[in-house]
Order: C-alpha cells, then structure tokens, then sequence
C-alpha cells in the first residue's frame, strides 16, 4: 500500500459564497439510484437555517443577507463591513490594554496563610 496523497479533482477557488456552485456538489443520478429514496429526499431538503450570529453585524446591528460580504472575527463575531470589524478589534484591544494597565497599578490582594 502506497502512502501519500489521494488524487482529487481540481476544486475552482471563489472569492464569495455567490460564486459557490451548488449543484456540483450535489450527488449524480448513479450516486442517487445506488443509494435509494433517501438519497432522493435528502436532495430536497436543502434549506439550512441560518446560525443566528450571521444575522446582525456585531457591532452596528446591520442586516446580513446572502448577498452581502460578511467579514468574521474571533470565530463567532460576524460584520458587515471590514471598518466594523475593525472598529470592534481596537475596542477589544483598548479593553485588554486597559486591564493590564488596571491589574499593575491594583495588584490582586494576597491572603497569608
């Protein structure tokens, strides 16, 4: 047995999920008669609900649609726009500098024990 890469066809490279091809990810009419009905109402039930942190922009509560760019940030933080992302990474950064400075200047207090 040889180790190493499988062959894969060649994937096109999008730049938006409005250019994503869904029917070529769908399965053939062979791949459909070999696996039955199931394979059949699984092909018609292709509506997937949105996770609702895709709904708003994170920072100005602006709608997000399909159709629109959203730009992440920390995994589970969607905006609209590349100058809200932004926004909310120097706030988040202006917090962090400020409980550093406020843990130097008001060290925890110890206990003896």
């Amino acid at each position: 047995m040889l180790l190493g890469k499988r062959s894969r066809p060649q994937m096109k490279r999008t730049t938006s999920m409005t250019q994503f091809d869904v029917a070529a990810q769908q399965p053939s009419d062979q791949e459909m008669a070999h696996h039955g009905t199931h394979a059949r109402e699984h092909r018609r039930k292709e509506v997937v609900e949105t996770a609702p942190f895709l709904k708003v922009c994170g920072l100005c509560k602006r709608c997000l649609g399909p159709d629109r760019d959203i730009f992440m940030y920390r995994g589970d933080i969607a905006f609209c726009s590349l100058e809200c992302r932004q926004q909310q990474i120097n706030q988040d950064e202006d917090k962090e500098k400020w409980l550093v400075t406020s843990m130097i200047d008001n060290p925890p207090a110890t206990t003896a024990s």
